[in-house]
């Protein structure tokens, strides 16, 4: 229900501009039939005016709705990007760590990815782990 909510968010706001733009255009067409029927030509141009305002009305109103909609989504974007990062960062921090021992050091302990199969070393009091092949986040289990 709540996944993608900022494209969710961006089609109410069209849907709902839509149908501000069709309320309006039916107004001012009522208006317009009722002139022609009355032969006033005034209420032609009053007609015209309220389609041509509530397209506008429909317009600016999305602005904000939309606006909101496109925001939700940038920052799902970001928030994705953000954890990508960590991830690398955590696999870059075992690697400089067991480069720096030059070998694998007993404070460290090697793992497998359960995604890739690949040989990872973590530090021994680490309770997660970031595969250093594709990323994935491995839990390690507590040995007591």
């Amino acid at each position: 229900m709540f996944r993608n909510i900022g494209k969710k968010i961006m089609s109410l706001a069209r849907v709902i501009s839509g149908i501000i733009i069709a309320l309006f255009s039916i107004g001012g067409i009522i208006i317009i039939v009722e002139a022609v029927n009355n032969e006033e030509e005034g209420l032609i141009i009053s007609g015209l005016l309220v389609i041509a305002i509530g397209i506008l009305v429909a317009w600016l109103s999305s602005f904000m709705l939309y606006g909101y909609g496109q925001l939700i989504e940038n920052t799902s974007e970001l928030n994705e990007i953000n954890e990508s990062l960590k991830s690398i960062r955590a696999m870059y921090a075992t690697d400089r760590m067991t480069r720096e021992n030059n070998t694998y050091a007993p404070e460290s302990k090697t793992i497998f990815c359960p995604t890739c199969g690949t040989r990872t070393t973590c530090p021994i009091d680490a309770a997660v782990c970031f595969c250093k092949n594709c990323g994935e986040e491995i839990q390690i289990p507590d040995k007591k």
